[in-house]
């Protein structure tokens, strides 16, 4: 019996610890909770370029959200919440720009996304749920 060769069918050998989709038993390209940490880091770009990216993330976490584990959930729930405060915020402060305080307003708001964010990122860095529902400041 020849040796298999491990460049030609890589595709035969799932990856250590892939779980299996239970649609049609193939293991997902990029797990669940890498798309989830896609997701946050989508959001922690989003306000250098022009927000597009968000609008794909909140996508990408509407999606998944209805087949992921409990814990995994929480972090969509999470996202999901993220994006459409931030979408108020700012557009609360594009109004008020116009009397001098919005850009106080996006400011705060800036902070108070990369910390929610990066908070985020790390419990799921560490398997951990997010509080449910999570506190406004931090989502833990």
């Amino acid at each position: 019996m020849p040796e298999e060769d491990p460049e030609r069918e890589p595709s035969a050998r799932p990856e250590p610890g892939a779980q299996q989709a239970s649609s049609g038993g193939e293991a997902p390209a990029v797990s669940a909770g890498t798309l989830a940490m896609a997701v946050y880091v989508l959001y922690l770009v989003a306000p250098f370029v022009g927000g597009f990216t968000a609008l794909v993330g909140v996508i990408l976490a509407y999606v998944q959200r209805e087949g992921a584990e409990p814990w995994l959930r929480t972090h969509y729930d999470n996202q999901i919440s993220l994006f459409w405060w931030s979408l108020g915020a700012v557009a609360v402060s594009f109004v008020l720009a116009f009397i001098g305080i919005g850009v106080l307003l996006y400011l705060l708001w800036l902070v108070w996304l990369l910390v929610r964010a990066t908070v985020g990122l790390a419990e799921l860095n560490n398997r951990r749920a997010l509080a449910s529902p999570p506190s406004f400041l931090t989502g833990r």
